[in-house]
This record gives structure tokens, sequence and C-alpha cells, in this order.
């Protein structure tokens, strides 16, 4: 006797509350880093200690998309 379940691709996508939730998350990190790049390009951005700005940049980078 075999046992055993099968999946179909409407069990592993995704739903619409899920993409918009992730939509929205993308963009507002989309305009935080637009502002931190604004800050660095007007030499507005605090550089954090041992950073230069555009290290600084990527560590606020980080801290939006991966923490």
């Amino acid at each position: 006797m075999n046992r055993g379940f099968s999946i179909g691709l409407i069990d592993v996508t995704p739903g619409e509350n899920l993409m918009k939730a992730k939509r929205s998350l993308v963009s507002e990190g989309y305009d935080k880093c637009n502002n931190y790049i604004r800050q660095l390009q007007d030499g507005k951005l605090q550089s954090q200690p041992g950073c230069s700005p555009e290290q600084t940049l990527e560590v606020k980078y980080f801290e939006i998309f991966f923490d």
C-alpha cells in the first residue's frame, strides 16, 4: 500500500495579503535608502564610528533589509 501526499502550486504560492505586505515593506525600505543616499550626497549622513560615509550607507542598507 502506498501512502503519501501531493502539493500543487496553489499550496506554495503566497496569498494576496502577503504580497501586499511584501510590496509595502520593500517600498518603505527603498524610501529609507533613498533618504540615506540624499543625506550622503548632501554631506549630512553621520558616519558610524570607524566607518567612512560610504561604509555607513552600506551598514544602513543591511539594517533596513536584513534586520
